[in-house]
């Protein structure tokens, strides 16, 4: 092969890499975590869910009953922290998100991570993990003076609403929307989303800030 050959074969695939980067860089994906999932120590405080795209806070949805998630919220624009809590050593987790919304409108669902809680001493993690561990030992726990709490848990026919105890030092509240039947027949995301409308609104009433709060929502459809 001459150097004319080469020469083109080599612009071919420059041509071809600057193609897929600018491919992925249209996609809406996740872009990986920090710490990765084989670097999980038992003391990590929580994993940072990095994606391509800005987010909507108000459209991301971890599955329910995961106990060794105590929290979650947004860093900037394109990462989701998850705080995690009670990690055993050496046992395995998965770490579920039913669906993330890109503020463009694009969503991702059914992301599972999996990673086992490793003996990584506190020198080895990365800063951040450092400075949040020695930050977490003087911050008090959630305020048990925060006028909500007065008015949980609450209940009504389309969703109930509880605090939870966050690791971040704030509370988090766990909102379970109730589906029914009808709704899920006729128009599931409408009825999902007024639901969480409803769910801020009350908030509201309280005089209170939904924005404050980090919500967590459980979609509860009807058995059949």
């Amino acid at each position: 092969m001459n150097k004319r050959s080469l020469l083109y074969l080599l612009g071919i695939i420059i041509v071809l890499f600057a193609g897929f980067k600018v491919y992925q860089s249209l996609q809406f994906r996740m872009t990986g975590t920090s710490p990765s999932v084989k670097q999980v120590s038992v003391i990590s405080p929580f994993i940072d869910v990095n994606f391509s795209k800005a987010l909507d806070k108000n459209k991301i949805e971890l599955a329910s009953n995961q106990k060794f998630i105590s929290n979650y919220n947004l860093v900037g624009d394109k990462t989701l922290r998850v705080y995690l809590t009670d990690l055993t050593l050496d046992a395995d987790y998965t770490l579920s998100i039913n669906s993330v919304t890109a503020i463009s409108g694009k969503e991702l669902k059914n992301i599972s991570l999996r990673f086992t809680a490793q003996n990584i001493p506190f020198d080895k993690l990365n800063k951040t993990q450092q400075e949040a561990i020695l930050g977490h030992q003087d911050k008090p726990t959630p305020s048990k003076s925060d006028p909500i709490l007065s008015h949980l848990p609450y209940g009504g026919l389309d969703f109930e609403l509880t605090a939870v105890a966050g690791q971040s030092g704030t509370l988090s509240l766990h909102a379970r929307l109730l589906l029914s039947a009808a709704d899920v027949r006729t128009d599931e995301a409408g009825a999902t989303a007024q639901y969480k409308k409803e769910v801020q609104d009350y908030i509201r009433s309280l005089g209170l800030n939904p924005d404050k709060y980090v919500i967590d929502y459980e979609i509860v459809k009807p058995s059949i």
